[in-house]
């Protein structure tokens, strides 16, 4: 009697029976359960087609911010600012600069100045300082130091094309944005922008600014480039342009030498009022000083 005891316990503890037999009780049971697949790993195309919807999400983000942008000038009532215009040109290796000073008073339908201030030449100490203005945006003034009378035009893309030339395309920028009557038909190629792409945050005189960058549609591919720092009332407040110029036939259908080739770098620097009441003395002292 005893021993049936001792093998019955032994039985017990040795083994466990189950419907697929006999197993070691330090085994793990056998279940119906699969083990666990790994999760599949995304292929080189399936990772390349995501990367291209986040950009082409991006690209509508910065369009978006772009188009507001735009709408922002364009229906204000009021506008005005004060700002620079640096030019770095860079070719052969030697780099020229100039620095304009500018400032814009607007108002929807009624009076507008636009004045700066330049270099009467590369490197030179003398400085041109010329003025653009009008009472209802219906003739055009305008005026440089040393001119001895005002000249009217009917629109202000003539009234500003010498200036266009002085000042290395400062009037195409900001002004083209106001949608004034003769803004000139030419010009915000800056906002125009081929894929535009949202480049970060960025502080600009402290305030917080998005960068928006991309090639300029005027010109071709990688041509000029530029970047917008855009505040959160769709104020612009820097733009930045790298424009590389090829002389035409310098290189006789082979590849340019650095000599034939000029690279630009354009910043605009400028604070921004809109909608905001503008004092009549900037006008008046415009208009005196038009006429010295």
């Amino acid at each position: 009697m005893r021993m049936r005891v001792i093998a019955c316990a032994t039985f017990i503890a040795g083994t466990l029976p189950t419907p697929h037999g006999p197993v070691l009780a330090s085994q793990p049971v056998p279940t119906n359960e699969r083990p666990a697949e790994p999760a599949p790993k995304s292929s080189p195309t399936q990772r390349d087609s995501g990367k291209a919807k986040d950009e082409h999400t991006d690209s509508l983000a910065a369009q978006d911010l772009l188009k507001a942008c735009a709408a922002r000038y364009g229906k204000a009532k009021a506008y005005s600012d004060i700002g620079t215009w640096t030019v770095e040109s860079t070719r052969g290796g030697a780099t020229e600069t100039e620095t304009v000073s500018f400032s814009t008073a607007f108002e929807r339908d009624g009076r507008f100045v636009w004045r700066c201030t330049y270099p009467a030449s590369v490197g030179s100490k003398q400085q041109i300082d010329s003025i653009v203005w009008s009472s209802e945006q219906k003739q055009w003034n305008c005026r440089a130091t040393g001119e001895p009378q005002p000249a009217p035009f009917e629109d202000l893309q003539t009234a500003t094309q010498k200036i266009v030339a002085s000042t290395s395309g400062l009037p195409r920028v900001i002004l083209p944005m106001l949608q004034m009557r003769g803004t000139p038909t030419t010009g915000a190629e800056y906002f125009k922008l081929a894929r535009p792409v949202i480049k970060g945050k960025e502080q600009v005189d402290g305030v917080e600014c998005t960068r928006v960058g991309g090639s300029c549609e005027a010109y071709p591919e990688g041509a000029s480039v530029a970047t917008l720092w855009i505040d959160a009332q769709f104020f612009v407040r820097r733009v930045e342009n790298v424009l590389i110029i090829r002389d035409p036939g310098a290189a006789g259908g082979k590849q340019p030498s650095p000599a034939a080739i000029t690279v630009a770098k354009r910043t605009l620097t400028v604070k921004p009022e809109i909608d905001k009441p503008i004092d009549g003395k900037v006008f008046e002292q415009t208009a005196a000083a038009s006429q010295k």
